[in-house]
């Protein structure tokens, strides 16, 4: 048993036993404090969590609440989630894709704790903790439209109620909002922005990238290492003029309940729940506990065309024309869901992966701007090491409707005489987009960005057009290639300088990525795009953000390859966006020291 205790008075708390947040839980057990380790910190493209946060969780799911200190990124206010991720095995790096969370009453009334209460710190079996505060306007929304009468001013109190039971991958939020002004219809929600820039959006209903049926909101990262979901509490989703406002200006998420006629005295709760797992399954499976639906198995196997196992494929779950969920196979090729009693379900199976390359290890972690610097030293530490094998399915294409089987892929390595970095550009008319499955980027039907001379990368069977370049001041190589399955190919290339007669530089100033809302790519992704084009300086314009890229350049081994320079692009949507450096990085500072 754990006991300790919390005098809370207007944002002060006092603790009286100290918890190890770092040690691993059984089942059955769950656990909340205060963070006074790192060790209890974990790594992710968002990670912001800090000593003096709250952490709960259990066997399966941690998530790290944070205390009434500001945050970066849009909402500096605390008492909402800022971290989330699975309980990884010792070694295993953080995966946390949140930027951060806030509960809304109405339009754009978001919560300012006041006072923080562990209700109970997971010592009978459940993590509670209580956050109390009042409304204050999102600055976000205002700011965007520069219009701060947007949000009108009433009395407002909330109460945000986090509650983990063992055993599960669900976080219960349960918000009261206490209304003590003139009667005024509101909608509650729970907004959530996350790294959409390694995210797939996953719903039920729509599938990959479509609409939700407004059951859950689900998210799957592009190599399938961590799943989120927004759930609701059995009662569907109720749609919102502000969402389609949130999606457009933010990296956001949210759900909306139904609208109310609130009046002075009343007291509304509203409940949701924010799941995090390996895969979509794993929420579907225990949203459907939850929700008591009476559910049965509905399993498979994928096997190649030689009848191997594929271990890392995704498999989607449809009741004919709906999607319902989607899970991965083992490393023996099978897979297993939980679908609601009597489903005419079907499924869909596709080993393409994702088809932009980054030259790093498949385990490798995420660098975020704003993660603890011992976690992110493991992130740099991971770019070195060997290629483990990381159940992801790639090259194997898309299956046929209830067919378990996938076309082997064959493998292209491609060695760049210099040893430097490169892009590689596969074209093919024989391979088509399919709705289940990442589409083409860019235009063409696979992109490798080459790190230190060489990539090996399995490519769906076909003809290519394969073209290797480093931007403007090296010739390209152009060929066709046939890549037959389980074939290997390999091209040994030279790029060689163009000579001018003057002193030229390659920079990029204006250049975004995961720090930014609108970011397409990770940091790394950045870096790697960078050098691989051949560009010599590049100025970090991250949208209200100051990052410094000097550190996860040398991380790479890409010190001579690439310098960086310090910026920000300063951001007022009504006043155009305005790029300024150089900069240096105040880590004190929220956003560090952008202004914003």
């Amino acid at each position: 048993m754990f006991f300790w205790l919390l005098a809370c008075t207007e944002s002060k708390i006092v603790e009286e036993k100290t918890l190890d947040l770092s040690e691993r839980l059984q089942e059955g057990e769950a656990r909340l404090g205060i963070i006074h380790d790192e060790k209890a910190l974990f790594a992710g493209v968002s990670a912001e969590g800090a000593i003096g946060d709250f952490k709960m969780y259990n066997s399966h799911v941690q998530f790290i609440i944070q205390s009434d200190r500001p945050s970066s990124y849009y909402i500096q206010q605390g008492g909402g989630i800022l971290d989330a991720d699975v309980v990884r095995e010792p070694g295993e790096i953080g995966r946390d894709i949140i930027d951060e969370h806030t509960v809304m009453a109405g339009l754009g009334r978001i919560l300012e704790p006041t006072s923080f209460e562990v209700v109970s710190d997971g010592s009978n079996g459940s993590a509670h903790l209580r956050v109390r505060g009042s409304a204050i306007p999102f600055d976000l929304l205002q700011g965007a439209i520069e219009n701060y009468d947007l949000v009108a001013s009433y009395d407002v109190a909330f109460q945000v109620d986090y509650i983990l039971a063992s055993d599960t991958p669900l976080l219960r939020i349960d918000t009261t909002i206490e209304w003590n002004d003139e009667p005024f219809p509101i909608q509650p929600a729970n907004v959530l922005l996350v790294g959409k820039e390694i995210l797939h959006h996953w719903n039920p209903g729509g599938g990959l990238e479509g609409d939700s049926n407004n059951g859950w909101h689900g998210l799957v990262s592009h190599q399938d290492e961590v799943a989120l979901a927004l759930m609701s509490d059995g009662e569907s989703f109720s749609s919102s003029i502000l969402q389609d406002l949130l999606t457009e200006a933010t990296p956001a998420i949210s759900s909306f309940g139904a609208s109310i006629a609130i009046e002075e005295g009343d007291s509304h709760l509203f409940t949701q729940y924010l799941g995090v797992g390996r895969d979509l399954s794993d929420l579907s499976d225990a949203w459907y506990t939850h929700n008591n639906i009476e559910t049965e198995a509905f399993s498979g196997s994928i096997v190649d065309d030689q009848g191997n196992p594929v271990p890392g494929a995704r498999v989607q779950i449809y009741d004919q024309e709906e999607a319902i969920t989607m899970t991965q196979t083992d490393d023996k090729g099978d897979w297993s869901v939980r679908i609601p009693k009597g489903t005419n379900a079907r499924y869909v199976a596709s080993g393409r992966g994702n088809r932009i390359f980054l030259d790093i290890p498949r385990q490798a972690g995420w660098t975020g701007p704003y993660t603890n610097e011992q976690r992110q030293q493991e992130v740099y530490d991971s770019y070195g090491q060997e290629d483990s094998l990381v159940s992801f399915a790639r090259g194997y294409g898309v299956g046929d409707w209830d067919n378990p089987v996938l076309m082997r892929p064959g493998f292209l390595s491609i060695t760049i005489e210099d040893a430097g970095p490169a892009v590689v550009k596969l074209f093919s008319d024989d391979i088509q987009n399919s709705p289940y499955a990442p589409g083409n980027p860019h235009g063409a039907t696979q992109i490798g960005y080459i790190r230190d001379g060489s990539i090996h990368m399995p490519v769906e069977a076909g003809v290519y057009n394969v073209m290797i370049h480093r931007g403007t001041q090296h010739n390209y190589v152009m060929q066709e290639i046939i890549v037959g399955a389980g074939e290997d190919v390999s091209l040994e290339v030279s790029l060689e300088k163009i000579e001018i007669p003057f002193s030229v530089f390659g920079v990029d100033a204006h250049s975004h990525s995961a720090p930014s809302g609108d970011g397409k790519v990770s940091m790394e992704g950045r870096v790697l795009s960078h050098c691989a084009h051949g560009v010599d300086v590049s100025i970090s314009t991250e949208h209200d953000h100051a990052v410094d890229f000097a550190p996860l350049v040398n991380a790479l081994g890409l010190g001579s390859h690439l310098q960086t320079i310090i910026g920000s692009e300063v951001s007022p949507p009504m006043r155009g966006h305005f790029n300024a450096f150089p900069m240096l990085v105040q880590q004190e500072l929220v956003n560090g020291g952008a202004p914003i």
